[in-house]
């Protein structure tokens, strides 16, 4: 099939189908012709990646563990391991998702205040309750 398009200089042409959207010099004037097309353009949908809930939750996890530290060790180390598995879960998930989850630096963040917590804060107040206890 060919698909007819009119020059500006009055000449009919004639063109190709695979042409159809395309521009075409005019064989009589030179003239720069633009063929029509009249199929439907079809897009892809493209969604915005989602943000991961198991990332999400190691980092409240990780969070509230760090500041947990301070008033009870025993529930902060038991959420710190939820988080460290959450978080461990969520990278591996957003690895394989295909970018169609986001969210790995907020795994990361849980995974960091998770470390924080049982580094640096659990064994200062660990040294703080031993040194009340020498002063009392």
């Amino acid at each position: 099939m060919s698909v007819s398009v009119t020059c500006s200089c009055g000449r009919m042409l004639e063109a190709a189908d695979d042409q159809a959207g395309k521009t075409v010099l005019c064989p009589h004037c030179g003239l720069v012709v633009t063929v029509p097309y009249d199929g439907l353009i079809i897009l892809p949908i493209v969604r915005p990646p989602a943000r991961s809930w198991k990332a999400v939750a190691a980092l409240v996890l990780g969070l509230t563990s760090l500041g947990l530290w301070i008033f009870e060790p025993v529930p902060a180390l038991i959420l710190g391991v939820g988080s460290l598995l959450l978080a461990a879960i969520a990278i591996v998930e957003l690895r394989r998702s295909g970018g169609r989850l986001h969210g790995q630096g907020l795994a990361l963040g849980g995974i960091t205040a998770t470390i924080l917590g049982i580094v640096l804060i659990g064994p200062a107040v660990e040294r703080m309750r031993e040194v009340s206890a020498m002063v009392d």
